[in-house]
């Protein structure tokens, strides 16, 4: 059954939104689209349409686009280099572009070596390559090889001519899972808290919902991020873990709000997670939300030796967007889970 949306005030400020490549794969009956970030619950407006015609082309290629541009040629500079090596996920992706105003990426992408090596034993993974195209083109760089947690590793990208740019990057030890919260007194909506261990080295909580859009002869799946980490703090009333209050109501709202359906459209939430990431001792309080290091890096970061940008080690959960309790009714963490495609 299609969400019916509530159509209540929301608790949500302007602000800025910005645009990411989706990498999530959907099934293949509906188109991927890009995914939305509200940092903190601050977003922009897109503009009104009340054409349907419009409205196929805002969800095909609307939205707050924001492309990953390589800085300019240097000759003291090989790569630019951004992303980060998360020893729980199964796919490692970062960016990697050679630092020149113009290249043919379709030809070079092959005459570059990624490696990612764990420096204490030595052990080498040699990344593959994938052309992307947003706005410009740009090389991904991924490997299905699995990382470890508290180890520290080399990233490196070689031109055949010897040129290399590279960063070490340390992983944190393993996340303990984060708690979501549900607090329900009669006569009130319940109360949403995300818990994380405070002992941990914060780098993001996002709250991420994916959205079917139906319309006539359209259907499309769109996928919504809402960014929390700037408004995690020690509370008196979980000690021991940080916390942030979420509002599924006004994350609804704010979603209905951005969609600007015709009169015939719908949009369902076909499922919704919570995803919290720590940190080694890379992260950066400039930082805002794990995004900002692939598509929003404060121009003053740089880790990266004879290249630009930064990288980062993190270790990451997925639970889902509900409570879990215990026998005896104790609030306790929900099984981890994997990221929803």
């Amino acid at each position: 059954m299609m969400y019916e949306v509530k159509r209540k005030m929301a608790k949500v400020k302007d602000g800025i939104m910005k645009q990411t490549a989706d990498k999530f794969q959907q099934p293949s009956s509906v188109q991927s689209e890009s995914t939305c970030i509200f940092k903190n619950m601050k977003v922009k407006s897109f503009s009104s349409s009340v054409m349907f015609g419009f409205f196929l082309l805002f969800i095909l290629f609307s939205g707050c686009n924001q492309s990953f541009e390589p800085l300019e040629s240097n000759n003291e500079l090989f790569f630019s280099m951004y992303g980060y090596l998360d020893a729980s996920a199964d796919t490692q992706w970062v960016h990697i572009t050679p630092v020149r105003e113009q290249v043919d990426l379709q030809n070079n992408g092959k005459n570059i070596r990624v490696t990612i090596e764990n420096v204490n034993t030595g052990h080498e993974i040699v990344m593959n390559d994938s052309l992307f195209q947003q706005g410009r083109n740009f090389l991904n760089f991924w490997t299905d090889e699995p990382l470890e947690n508290s180890q520290s590793y080399r990233l490196s990208a070689q031109l055949e001519s010897g040129e290399e740019s590279h960063v070490t990057v340390q992983t944190p030890a393993e996340l303990p899972t984060p708690i979501v919260a549900v607090l329900t007194v009669p006569g009130a909506p319940p109360e949403y808290y995300v818990l994380v261990d405070s002992s941990v080295n914060l780098a993001d909580i996002q709250v991420r919902y994916y959205v079917r859009l139906v319309a006539t002869d359209f259907e499309a799946i769109r996928t919504f991020t809402f960014a929390y980490r700037n408004e995690a703090e020690e509370v008196e009333e979980f000690p021991g873990f940080y916390t942030v209050e979420i509002d599924p109501d006004a994350e609804l709202n704010e979603i209905e709000r951005q969609l600007l359906l015709p009169p015939e459209g719908e949009f369902e939430v076909v499922y919704r997670q919570v995803f919290v990431a720590s940190s080694s001792t890379e992260w950066d309080e400039e930082i805002e939300t794990l995004n900002d290091v692939i598509y929003a890096l404060p121009q003053t970061l740089n880790n990266i030796e004879n290249g630009l940008g930064y990288v980062i080690g993190i270790d990451s959960k997925y639970v889902p967007y509900k409570g879990c309790l215990d026998q005896k009714g104790n609030i306790i963490s929900c099984p981890e889970e994997d990221p929803f495609q």
